[in-house]
């Protein structure tokens, strides 16, 4: 089982689905906070030339993801909060012809606890991804990982 002086800094490894660390991501532990960041894939949307609403060709961009976790309790099992910023994650899927991709900033709760004595851990979360640029609304954020610390 980790102790206070585990959790104090760490990095992890994560896998999984996840609009807080990614698809593939990492963890940088620091007590009760965390700060994550990691891919999550890639999407496809028109270009917006210059903001002036005139659109070219659709255009493909990687999905980043960067946030911080808090865990109520720094080692053990522990529910959190969680906000990360998403980058091209939208797409107004009404607006085929004109639909840009946009950023959301993702907030979520969740569970992370142990996996046996052992140096894996998981984490089990939800919320709601808030679109802070672009086409389209908001979309709901998911925390489901595995994760390495070492």
């Amino acid at each position: 089982m980790p102790t206070r002086s585990d959790a104090q800094n760490q990095v992890s490894l994560r896998l999984g689905l996840s609009t807080i660390s990614g698809l593939v991501g990492v963890e940088y532990q620091m007590g009760q906070v965390s700060l994550t960041g990691g891919w999550f894939g890639s999407n496809e949307g028109y270009v917006d030339y210059e903001n002036e609403g005139v659109f070219g060709e659709m255009e493909t961009k990687p999905i980043l993801v960067a946030g911080v976790r808090y865990a109520f309790k720094p080692e053990g099992a522990s529910p959190y909060v969680a906000a990360a910023l998403v980058t091209n994650q939208t797409v107004d899927e009404d607006l085929e012809e004109t639909g840009s991709l946009g950023n959301c900033l993702d907030l979520a709760v969740g569970y992370k606890f142990p996996l046996g004595g052992s140096k894996f851990d998981m984490t089990a979360g939800a919320g709601y991804g808030v679109k802070v640029s672009g086409e389209g609304s908001g979309v709901p954020a998911l925390d489901i990982t595995l994760g390495y610390s070492f």
